[in-house]
């Protein structure tokens, strides 16, 4: 067993919606106004919703979603404060963070000559000081992003961000980028979650590419308390890792 490595993986998949219908010139708001709705439009892009998109909703422009963001992640909610003064400039600007969120949500890491296909904390930061030589301290969960991820034995942590709902086709996706540049056994243990269950799963995993690397096994029905990555999930959202700023490890 020692040469092999165990993953237990759980999706978390935020739901939160996206109020609609607001048409909005930010500028000519009332301050208590503008800090509700910079605060609806950080979390809604929290809420897996794309900035692109928060703008359109919210009648302004993207560059003032990514300022936003920008806000949040330098200060937290109080920094989106609009009697507040801005304070430091944020090392990463609207026009960095944009550029950060897409190459996250649209790359694989391979693309960028990573050595896993997953990506990291530590891997994100490396991405922002080859992009803009700036050293930051990064956290996964600072996009606010729907998710899959695994958390080893021995602490290791992988993540994928994912864009809509997570089916069988994304949990084929991230199996196929977790056993990547790696020639141990792979046991990768999940709860009874239909996705994990799928016949287009079962069929991949029983296939010639990975039967040999590869085995699924699942957790008895009702047990989150049985598996670890339950608790990265817990803190995310319960504790309000997501709401601060996190300037230490």
């Amino acid at each position: 067993m020692s040469h092999n490595c165990i993953y237990i993986v759980v999706p978390f998949v935020y739901d939160g919606g996206m109020d609609g219908g607001m048409k909005n010139d930010a500028r000519r708001l009332d301050h208590k106004t503008l800090t509700e709705l910079r605060k609806r439009a950080v979390q809604s892009v929290q809420s897996g919703e794309s900035p692109k998109a928060v703008a359109k909703v919210f009648g302004v422009n993207r560059v003032t979603v990514y300022g936003w963001l920008a806000r949040y992640r330098q200060g937290g909610w109080d920094a989106l404060d609009a009697k507040k003064r801005a304070g430091r400039r944020p090392k990463l600007g609207p026009k960095e963070v944009r550029w950060v969120y897409q190459t996250v949500t649209m790359k694989n890491p391979l693309q960028l000559k990573f050595a896993f296909a997953l990506w990291t904390a530590k891997m994100v930061r490396e991405l922002i000081w080859r992009k803009f030589g700036l050293r930051l301290s990064t956290t996964g969960s600072r996009f606010g992003l729907n998710m899959i991820s695994a958390v080893s034995a021995q602490g290791e942590f992988r993540f994928m961000t994912v864009q809509g709902s997570v089916r069988a086709p994304v949990f084929i996706e991230f199996i196929k980028r977790l056993i990547h540049g790696t020639n141990q056994m792979i046991f990768l243990i999940v709860d009874g979650h239909s996705t994990h269950k799928a016949k287009s799963v079962k069929k991949f995993i029983e296939s010639e590419e990975i039967r040999n690397r590869f085995r699924l096994f699942f957790l008895p029905p009702y047990s989150p308390e049985l598996n670890p990555d339950e608790r990265v999930w817990n803190d995310l959202k319960n504790n309000g890792i997501g709401r601060k700023v996190i300037r230490t490890p």
